[in-house]
């Protein structure tokens, strides 16, 4: 029997997909429509929640028994506490452009001044000035896609940022249960995604023994949805090689 023989026997496995800060589905649309062929798909919504662990028990109290899950900046900080809670239940775990460190030194100050603008100006302004310098430069001139980027960040309510932003400034330290996550791992960044690093990603690489690194050429922050067709790739890579060994 070929392969495709035995994915169409047996129930197909749920990829669950967790937008990051200020994102939608939208950000994910690329992977939705063009991965359903071999998994079904399940996109999270964080809004009016305030914390990692609430985003957390909110995708697993939806999941079924076995699942996989990708995590997009703050929703690759929630796939690795929802691994770290039911690690037992999690087939593979696929995490872009995030971070693993608690709430650095500034921070707090610094996210206060980008809320305080956006309480200010309103989301509209906000999302013009915010999403901009999230892409790669090349980037940075392309109008549909920053277009598609400001609307979504214009269906957040200034509340919805706060819970958000008060989930990030609060968010458990990843790093001390890295060792203890042994699925099939993938991490994707973009080449120039700003303060998540090619380095910084290695080295959440190297902490998960079972985790390969893909790096996305000429792409920021958003890489889901500035380079989608290689996001896509590479998860459907991750996901076949595993049905294969299988």
């Amino acid at each position: 029997m070929i392969l495709s023989d035995r994915m169409a026997a047996k129930e197909k496995l749920t990829l669950i997909l967790l937008p990051g800060l200020l994102c939608d589905g939208a950000i994910w649309k690329h992977q939705e429509n063009n991965l359903r062929d071999l998994v079904d798909i399940r996109v999270a919504d964080f809004r009016g929640l305030e914390s990692i662990r609430a985003m957390a028990d909110s995708v697993i109290r939806d999941a079924p028994p076995r699942f996989a899950i990708a995590g997009h900046s703050m929703g690759g900080r929630v796939a690795l506490e929802v691994a770290n809670i039911v690690g037992e239940r999690v087939s593979h775990l696929i995490l872009l452009d995030t971070d693993v460190q608690p709430r650095a030194p500034g921070e707090e100050q610094r996210r206060q001044v980008s809320l305080e603008f956006a309480e200010q100006q309103g989301m509209a302004e906000f999302a013009r000035h915010w999403v901009r310098p999230l892409l790669a430069t090349e980037r940075q001139g392309d109008e549909l896609l920053l277009s598609r980027l400001i609307a979504m960040v214009e269906r957040f309510s200034i509340g919805d940022y706060k819970a958000q932003l008060k989930a990030l400034l609060y968010r458990p330290d990843a790093s001390a249960y890295l060792q203890d996550i042994f699925c099939p791992t993938l991490l994707i960044c973009g080449r120039n995604g700003g303060p998540r690093t090619v380095e910084r990603h290695e080295l959440i690489a190297a902490c998960l023994g079972c985790a390969n690194l893909v790096v996305i050429e000429s792409c920021g922050h958003m890489t889901p949805i500035e380079r989608p067709v290689a996001v896509t790739e590479a998860i459907r890579n991750l996901l076949l090689s595993n049905m294969q060994e299988k």
